[in-house]
């Protein structure tokens, strides 16, 4: 390998592991945020927001790795949002349960989502996909 490639090689590692950044003062907690996309159905591959597939209603939960709920928005509560930050979070392993309800109050769409936190902020995706009918 040329000293070139080993740069390139060197290179691609380091940025490839920089996937979380410090917003505010790095003492300030983490902060996990989850951006929602609403897709038709598991073969398409757009990102659409809640209001474009249309999502009535929409709920979650967030689970630890234990499987214990640490916070929830009922349908109730919650009108369809592209978009859960969560604050104060220790450091570890956890699920996003959403879901989303059409305009006859049926549960239409869903997923579940492995999310984590350390000491950086991070921004995750989330595709919740189309229930079959």
């Amino acid at each position: 390998m040329t000293r070139w490639q080993t740069l390139g090689v060197a290179a691609v590692t380091m940025l490839s592991g920089l996937t979380g950044c410090v917003f505010g003062e790095e003492s300030d907690p983490p902060m996990l945020t989850v951006d929602l996309y609403w897709a038709y159905d598991e073969r398409t591959r757009h990102n659409y927001s809640c209001q474009d597939v249309p999502v009535a209603a929409a709920e979650w939960r967030l689970l630890d790795s234990e499987g214990e709920e640490l916070a929830s928005l009922s349908k109730d509560e919650m009108e369809c949002d592209n978009r859960v930050n969560f604050l104060d979070l220790d450091p570890g392993d956890y699920k996003l349960e959403v879901g989303g309800y059409n305009e006859a109050g049926d549960k239409a769409w869903e997923a579940t989502c492995p999310v984590w936190v350390d000491r950086f902020d991070r921004l995750f995706e989330c595709t919740i996909n189309q229930i079959d009918p």
